[in-house]
């Protein structure tokens, strides 16, 4: 709920990276950035996987569930 706008393209699979984009942000690499001064954490933005991709940001979850959480609020804060 606290993640509203977020778009993920399907339903996870598995793997050890999210692939999701947010509502209204058509530039992923902007976002990235923003992220990263304001949450301090490292995204991918999407152009790098393709064209297509480029609303999209890649996140890595091979973290612990604590460092994951911590990652996740400071990227809600940092977004607003």
């Amino acid at each position: 709920s606290r993640l509203n706008g977020v778009i993920l393209p399907e339903k996870p699979r598995g793997g050890m990276y999210a692939f999701f984009a947010f509502d209204g942000e058509p530039d992923s690499a902007a976002v990235c950035r923003r992220v990263l001064e304001n949450a301090r954490v490292g995204l991918a933005p999407g152009h790098l996987f393709g064209e297509a991709s480029r609303a999209f940001v890649r996140l890595c979850v091979f973290r612990e569930e604590n460092q994951l959480r911590t990652a996740l609020d400071r990227m809600v804060e940092g977004l607003r």
